[in-house]
């Protein structure tokens, strides 16, 4: 940017994005911070060219990191469990459990987005089909982000607000199922689960 930004022009500002993509103002990203803010600096600058210079730019150094999976686990077992934010402990194994529910959403997610497709396999098997554009709907069937366990249930996705909402059932082999209901924001880096039991718990957003 640096190098043709001159070349554009005599007057030239170059403002740069914290953790965003080269089409954010676009909205081709799920980061709406950064949409909102690429968009919000365009929208000023179009209103009052002159004032270039004295442009707020603030939101720019104000975005929120892009959200990473942390891992890929083979199993269940490898899984970092989800964090007990109130009420009883489940067990280990369901907050393993948790934190399975939510990759599984969110790589379904992340599968529809880019690839634009409303239909897909799991990670590891199983599939998710989805319906509608605002929000999307999210049906996963028997999908397996990990070998030995799968995920089945309903989510959303509301393109507007960054909102992703699900209502998962995590099924290990062998072992008892695990319900979890789960609710993020692409803004925000901590996503909440609450499971059977009445407890509350917190994980790195998908």
């Amino acid at each position: 940017v640096e190098k043709f930004g001159p070349t554009l022009g005599q007057h030239v500002r170059i403002v740069k994005l914290s953790n965003a993509v080269h089409v954010s103002s676009e909205g081709d990203t799920l980061l709406l911070g950064a949409t909102h803010c690429a968009r919000q600096i365009v929208r000023a600058f179009v209103r009052h060219p002159a004032a270039l210079d004295a442009l707020n730019t603030g939101c720019a150094g104000q975005i929120p990191p892009v959200h990473t999976a942390g891992s890929y686990p083979a199993k269940l077992g490898g899984a970092v469990p989800a964090t007990l934010s109130s009420g009883s402990d489940p067990g280990e194994q369901a907050r393993r459990a948790v934190r399975v529910a939510a990759s599984a959403l969110g790589d379904a997610l992340i599968r529809h987005f880019y690839s634009g497709v409303n239909h897909g396999p799991g990670l590891r098997g199983g599939s998710f089909k989805t319906k509608g554009d605002g929000p999307v709907k999210f049906s996963l069937k028997a999908v397996k982000f990990v070998s030995d366990a799968s995920v089945s249930g309903s989510g959303a996705w509301n393109p507007s607000s960054g909102r992703v909402t699900g209502n998962l059932t995590v099924t290990p082999a062998g072992r008892a199922r695990v319900r979890v209901k789960l609710s993020w924001n692409q803004d925000q880096q901590i996503a909440t689960a609450n499971v059977a039991n009445g407890a509350v718990l917190t994980l790195p957003a998908p």
